[in-house]
């Protein structure tokens, strides 16, 4: 039988790594939140004026962050009470009103008037 000599290798030493320099810190708003950095860790930290969870008109907060949306309806034109519709008395409402036929007027005559 032959007779096995291993050697070993001599690790070579590691260098020790060079500790990298701290970031730049930053804080901004998230939600009712504001988030910081310190260089080192993020902090969270509750924000003075706190939006209430909620829907306003058509748009949904829920712990200060928007999480919905929706259509608003077109605005509609209510007269004011005191004043009389065009077509109460009777009168003809129609005008002779021309509208330019040039191709840069944006303003069109509809049947609705």
């Amino acid at each position: 039988m032959s007779k096995c000599i291993s050697k070993r290798k001599k690790c070579e030493e590691k260098e020790t790594p060079v500790p990298l320099p701290p970031c730049q810190e930053v804080a901004f708003c998230a939600g009712n939140y504001t988030i910081s950095f310190d260089g080192r860790c993020l902090h969270k930290s509750p924000r003075a004026y706190q939006i209430p969870n909620g829907t306003y008109s058509t748009v949904t907060f829920e712990d200060g962050c928007i999480v919905g949306v929706g259509q608003v309806a077109p605005a509609q034109y209510t007269p004011n009470e005191c004043c009389a519709s065009p077509s109460v008395d009777g009168s003809d409402t129609s005008s002779d009103v021309q509208v330019s036929s040039a191709p840069a007027n944006l303003l069109k005559r509809t049947p609705d008037g």
